[in-house]
Order: C-alpha cells, then structure tokens, then sequence
C-alpha cells in the first residue's frame, strides 16, 4: 500500500493530506461541502504525468 502512496505525484500526496486533517471530525456531508468548496484543481505536474500513463498504456489493454 505504501508503494502505492509513494507513486502518487508529491502534490496529490500533500493535498490529500491537508484534506484528511481538514476534515477530520466533520461529518460525511459537511467534509464533503468543504472539499467541492476547496478544490485545489490540478497538480503542476498533471500533464507530464497523463501524458506518461497514456504513453505506458498498451492499446486495446
């Protein structure tokens, strides 16, 4: 599982959590409330990182 952790960008990493500590002890509805009203939109390495998935993808797999 920690391999899976570390293979997310540093961004996803911090942002998932800065959301887990902002959220701690708020209910199901209101955690869910602040994270569509905190969106932090997308990481700075987000098209080097879809451009190297797509290109490791092996067609019709």
């Amino acid at each position: 599982m920690s391999h899976d952790i570390l293979a997310n960008s540093w961004y996803s990493n911090q942002g998932n959590k800065r959301a887990l500590i902002e959220s701690d002890g708020l209910t199901l509805h209101d955690a869910h409330a602040l994270g569509l009203f905190k969106n932090e939109g997308l990481a700075p390495d987000a098209l080097a990182r879809v451009t190297k998935f797509f290109k490791d993808c092996k067609p019709g797999g």
